[in-house]
């Protein structure tokens, strides 16, 4: 029983800081794109279209992680206090 909730809740920390991660990484690269006026630039059309859907998709996927790591977390937490 110990083992299995070792493995839960460092799936949990690492799911957390994997979409902590990822959120940063597409903030970080939005505000390098920014220009003196504060607008993304692009080199055209087709690049901000894909630019913008991947990071759509990403911070879906970051966002998801990092709901699936706290409910891991606090299934972990309600399973060792009631037992």
């Amino acid at each position: 029983m110990k083992v299995t909730q070792t493995y839960t809740t460092i799936a949990g920390v690492l799911l957390v800081a994997l979409g902590l991660l990822i959120r940063y990484a597409i903030g970080r690269r939005r505000f390098y794109r920014r220009n003196f006026a504060g607008l993304q630039t692009f080199s055209g059309y087709k690049r901000a279209l894909l630019i913008s859907l991947a990071e759509r998709l990403g911070m879906w996927f970051a966002n998801a992680c990092i709901i699936a790591g706290g409910l891991l977390l606090a299934a972990t937490q309600i399973i060792h206090h009631k037992f």
